[in-house]
């Protein structure tokens, strides 16, 4: 930097080495490539309000993640002075005018963390013969935390399902039921959700008397709300149809958000399968009683939840429906910074240059092909630097419990072009003799924008 008064921006990167004199990252002026660094967090399933400090060169641990609000203090690190920061390569001097400051990490997952929504059949098949028991032929269990729909329709009279027992999960729960026809047979689903699933087992399904044969099936789908215990907050809402006709759609109520998905059971007087979905659903089961007493079982599903589900037969005939939302759950974080001064490279004697934590914006849904950006601003008063380094503090907290233990997130180098790039952009900076060779920015829309929602 060069003598006098001209005032500048200043744009630093996030890049490596380490740091001389520090185990702290580099801040630098030039734009680096894009890349993952090293550097980040496994959150896991860490669940709301849980806090890491950054640890330069290393990927922090679930066990790092604590209730105490990060950063919490001075730079630090385990290994040596600042690891917890991004500093520039040299001391520099001048005055930064008061202003806003902007800091913004950029993340992505680098293994799955279950954040997509999925769903899958565990089991599917028609149970013959009259009895008020019915078992499944194989042993079955859920994943953790994962949502299991069991449906059961059944024919010859009408009975109530009253239990539903086994499959690794430690208590079902009905979710609604609907005559498929008035004397003679009813549709069932029933939820169960394990944070500890038991030995996988049979599933047993047991009524009110006995019924002519059973259809039953087993859906898992993982990513959902897991609160409220057995699954009960992972279900939005429920709905029911019957008629006479050749499709059945369920009617659902106003969704509560467009990322949650849509489940449809429907039954039909029907000996035959050969149902298929309505538009924008996938069929998971069509199974059917092959006996002289009639009842066939639709299991569709969509990622959309602003479509109803439908079944269609290829004529017309009784059948009834029952039409559940699901309530997804992304893992949600963000970043939370502080900006500090030390005439040392390891930090110490370190004076805040922020007041308080720079609170980043939102972060959820991350995938391991697109990198996110938590971005913050704050006001920082007029300050001189004298022979003295700056660093970024850094560290993530979490907002939703993740899905899964790979759940995590690495930060990314690159241009801060609003995917790539970690870094802060100061206020007007004028430099005296010597220095860092830093140089002049400006904040992109993008990063603007995205610290003004926070």
């Amino acid at each position: 930097m060069g003598l006098g008064l001209l005032m500048s921006i200043l744009t630093l990167f996030c890049a490596n080495p380490e740091q001389s004199g520090s185990s702290a990252g580099l801040l630098t002026p030039s734009t680096p490539a894009a890349s993952t660094s090293t550097t980040g967090w496994t959150a896991a399933l860490a669940g709301s309000g849980q806090y890491s400090r950054l640890s330069f060169r290393d990927e922090k641990p679930y066990a790092s993640f604590g209730a105490t609000a990060q950063p919490s203090g001075a730079p630090t690190g385990a290994t040596g002075g600042a690891q917890d920061c991004w500093r520039i390569s040299s001391t520099t001097d001048g005055t930064f005018s008061a202003g806003t400051w902007y800091s913004s990490a950029s993340v992505i997952a680098v293994t799955s963390g279950g954040t997509t929504p999925a769903v899958r059949v565990l089991y599917s098949a028609s149970s013959p013969g009259n009895a008020s028991t019915y078992t499944s032929t194989g042993n079955l269990s859920g994943d953790t935390n994962e949502l299991l729909l069991c449906t059961v329709c059944h024919s010859g009279t009408l009975r109530s399902v009253t239990s539903v027992i086994g499959s690794g999960v430690t208590n079902w729960v009905s979710v609604t039921s609907i005559p498929v026809f008035a004397t003679t047979a009813v549709l069932s689903v029933w939820r169960g959700m394990s944070a500890a699933p038991v030995a996988a087992s049979r599933l047993t399904v047991i009524l009110a008397g006995t019924v002519g044969n059973l259809q039953m099936s087993v859906v898992g789908i993982s990513g959902l709300d897991q609160t409220g215990g057995h699954g009960l907050n992972a279900i939005v809402s429920s709905v029911t149809t019957i008629g006479t006709t050749s499709m059945l759609t369920a009617i659902m109520n106003s969704v509560t958000s467009a990322d949650n998905i849509i489940v449809g059971a429907f039954s039909w007087i029907s000996r035959n399968p050969g149902a298929t979905p309505g538009v924008n659903f996938t069929e998971l089961v069509d199974v059917a009683s092959a006996e002289a007493v009639n009842t066939m079982q639709h299991v569709i599903w969509s990622a959309s939840s602003l479509t109803r589900p439908a079944s269609k037969m290829p004529s017309s005939l009784q059948g009834a429906g029952i039409g559940v939302e699901l309530k997804t759950v992304f893992p949600a974080g963000r970043a939370r910074f502080r900006l500090w001064q030390s005439p040392n490279a390891d930090g110490a004697s370190a004076t805040e240059i922020t007041q308080g934590t720079m609170v980043g914006s939102v972060v959820t849904g991350l995938t391991t092909t697109v990198a996110q950006s938590s971005s913050a601003s704050t006001q920082v008063a007029g300050f001189a630097i004298a022979n003295g380094y700056l660093f970024e503090q850094v560290a993530w907290e979490t907002l939703t419990a993740g899905l899964s233990t790979s759940d995590d997130r690495l930060i990314r180098f690159g241009s801060m072009d609003g995917t790539t790039g970690s870094g802060l952009v100061t206020a007007d900076f004028a430099a005296t003799a010597g220095g860092a060779a830093v140089s002049g920015g400006m904040m992109l829309p993008y990063y603007l924008q995205l610290v003004q929602d926070v």
